[in-house]
């Protein structure tokens, strides 16, 4: 090791950066995004909280990838760490977002759903979006990875078994448990919220 390795030091995340929102954090969020009539910021907000995604799951997000005519409404999100394509019902008022937003006559096209100013969204622009809603909404640190960890925490409340929240967040239970103590450890103290649960 170096003489530079040896004062390199990994800074831990602190609980604030990493805790889940609370129900009335959340209100706030939503209210700050629709105050601003932003459609595109909207759903994204929206889709973050009730599906999980990860960030480059939603930048790659086509039209042909979400049936919202359906009862009820799911996307189907085809990345992921573990490789597999996975269903996720959306509620009611995330699909009335996504109509809001697209053509409908894009509805069997491959073309993004999310776009920025200079083309597809970017994992950049996600970051971006949340963190300016955040600040409107009075909240520090927000991030879209927290929302992850709030929709993860949303179902430990609800008792979604673990494996189950795994699949629908397309990732192991190991790493659930090794990535996500915060919002495990917090699981049942969180004032439940509506979830689309995924079809059988």
């Amino acid at each position: 090791m170096s003489q530079s390795d040896s004062f390199l030091v990994v800074e831990p995340i602190s609980p604030e950066r990493v805790a889940p929102l609370s129900q009335d954090e959340q209100l706030r969020l939503l209210a700050a995004v629709e105050q601003s009539q932003n459609y595109r910021d909207l759903a994204i907000i929206q889709l973050l909280l009730a599906t999980g995604l990860r960030v480059g799951e939603l930048c790659e997000l086509r039209w042909a990838d979400l049936y919202l005519e359906t009862e009820p409404g799911h996307l189907l999100v085809r990345t992921g760490k573990i490789k597999q394509v996975r269903k996720l019902v959306l509620p009611p008022d995330v699909c009335a977002a996504l109509r809001d937003l697209g053509d409908q006559g894009q509805a069997d096209s491959q073309a993004t759903v999310f776009v920025g100013q200079r083309g597809n969204m970017t994992a950049r622009g996600v970051q971006d979006v949340v963190r300016k809603y955040a600040l409107r909404a009075g909240l520090r640190n927000l991030s879209p990875h927290i929302l992850r960890h709030t929709y993860m925490r949303r179902l430990m409340e609800q008792d979604v078994p673990l494996p189950q929240i795994a699949a629908w967040m397309g990732a192991s239970a190991q790493m659930l448990l090794s990535s996500y103590a915060t919002a495990i450890d917090e699981g049942r103290l969180m004032p439940r919220l509506p979830v689309g649960e995924a079809p059988p």
